[in-house]
């Protein structure tokens, strides 16, 4: 397990980068706004792991972030079935990264679309489905 900072749990993560499970994306009470919350079915420690997978494959866009999709989209990262994860690259080197659930079903606040040239990527490497890929293309999943 991390080791616990204010606001959320460190991690020394992968590629000697370290990495925060925010507070603030595990409990709807823990923030004034709404924010998407991990599945409590996903450890913080799994967090990090789905980061560090998405981190040491690449699945970056342009502006660095990374993003990370299960095996055809069969976990359900967040709480309102969100199947995709998205994690901001920190502005400050010493920063950690930190990341949520996203998900592109109408009426989420939170709904984020991965590149589709990273879209494509998963097809390619048989991460996603062709049907899953469709899917993900149109913005819906």
């Amino acid at each position: 397990m991390g080791a616990p900072r204010d606001g959320g749990v460190l991690f020394e993560a992968c590629d000697q980068s370290s990495y925060k499970s925010l507070d603030v994306h595990r409990s709807t009470s823990s923030t004034k706004h709404p924010k998407s919350i991990w599945n409590p079915e996903v450890s913080r420690a799994e967090e990090c792991h789905t980061f560090c997978g998405a981190k040491l494959q690449q699945w970056h866009d342009e502006n660095g972030d990374c993003w990370a999709i299960a095996k055809d989209g069969q976990v359900d990262f967040g709480t309102h079935e969100e199947r995709v994860a998205f994690f901001w690259a920190p502005k400050n080197s010493a920063d950690p990264w930190h990341g949520f659930p996203v998900g592109g079903r109408r009426g989420l606040s939170f709904s984020r679309k991965p590149p589709d040239g990273l879209i494509k990527r998963w097809h390619d490497s048989g991460t996603i489905s062709f049907e899953k890929y469709l899917k993900l293309l149109q913005g819906r999943w």
